[in-house]
């Protein structure tokens, strides 16, 4: 495994998940520990939803962990362009303090998505994610994660526990 990989984690989660303060607790928890365990990079898609959550997350704890990078992967350039105003203002104010920004295409194509999320597990040894066991597009990017060698960490958000996939 390569240097960045080993120091890398990405997060891979279904859009579609309400938050919940007990949820937000848990997914801020797996991201510390995940500094404390040495991760440095973080990839996240920067879908609605959790995606930008997580951004958050890491953008708070770089305040004191300087090392700390966030990179977004977007799927194709007007991802965020049929959001809601609220959503999408919050995603390119996240966008604008990541480190790095990775495009992959610039229009939808089907399979885009799926592509971004292969993109990241491939450069991370750590998948961060919320996922409630159930088959979803998200549970085809865990196992291929998996595949890759990855460790997956995942919060159930309807039992608010973590577990190891």
């Amino acid at each position: 495994m390569n240097d960045q990989r080993e120091h890398s984690c990405c997060f891979l989660c279904s859009g579609d998940i309400m938050e919940s303060p007990g949820l937000l607790e848990l997914m801020r928890a797996q991201t510390e520990g995940a500094v404390r365990d040495g991760y440095t990079r973080f990839y996240n898609g920067f879908d609605r939803g959790l995606d930008l959550t997580y951004a958050a997350i890491v953008l708070m704890l770089r305040a004191n962990h300087p090392d700390i990078r966030l990179v977004s992967v977007l799927a194709h350039e007007e991802q965020a362009a049929r959001w809601s105003f609220s959503d999408h203002d919050l995603c390119y104010a996240l966008l604008e303090q990541c480190d790095e920004e990775v495009m992959l295409q610039a229009r939808y194509s089907h399979g885009c998505y799926l592509r971004r999320d292969r993109y990241m597990a491939e450069r991370s040894s750590l998948v961060l994610s919320v996922y409630a066991a159930q088959p979803s597009d998200i549970m085809r990017s865990l196992n291929y994660a998996r595949e890759t060698g990855a460790r997956v960490l995942c919060v159930d958000p309807i039992k608010l526990a973590a577990y190891e996939l």
